[in-house]
């Protein structure tokens, strides 16, 4: 954060929407009977985008960052973050990441832990190479990597088989 306003304005942020996460969360179980998270990206993003959009001006995802071709052999993507977001006419870039934990053992997995460093590294990416560039000269906006951790209990193979969200998330 570049002042100590955008540092408000990320932090009401993340608080607001760590409520309405939880309650897009308990609208999307009681419509499906089922839990967000347990599929796929693209599934979890139904419950994260409208958490943004009850407390931001403007929320775009997989903005484009800088526009360039892919090349054969290139890893990763084409320079996008993951939320776009604009509240109280400040620019937050915002990279999220999922994971879970184990009930069984209450630790980070690696997966988790992998994940985190992954964020890190596009975050870093996006801010040297394009993020800068993307903004209205002379404006500044706030770069924030945000996980997301998710407890469950495991199968008998190993793999989450929640059977109810009061038995599963804490």
């Amino acid at each position: 954060p570049g002042t100590s306003t955008a540092g408000q304005t990320v932090d009401g942020l993340l608080s607001g929407f760590t409520t309405r996460f939880g309650g897009h969360i308990r609208a999307h179980f009681n419509q499906c009977r089922d839990l967000p998270y347990l599929y796929n990206e693209s599934q979890m993003h139904s419950v994260v985008f409208p958490s943004f959009r009850d407390l931001c001006e403007l929320v775009v995802r997989e903005q484009p960052m800088e526009r360039r071709v892919r090349q054969e052999g290139d890893g990763g993507g084409h320079g996008q973050v993951d939320y776009w977001l604009e509240r109280r006419a400040r620019t937050i870039i915002l990279e999220y990441k999922h994971s879970y934990l184990s009930t069984r053992s209450g630790a980070f997995h690696v997966f988790a832990q992998d994940e985190w460093k992954e964020g890190q590294k596009q975050l870093g990416t996006i801010v040297q190479h394009g993020g800068p560039e993307a903004l209205p000269q002379g404006e500044a906006a706030d770069a924030v990597l945000l996980m997301t951790l998710y407890h469950f209990k495991q199968s008998s193979k190993g793999w989450p088989r929640p059977t109810s969200p009061d038995e599963d998330w804490d």
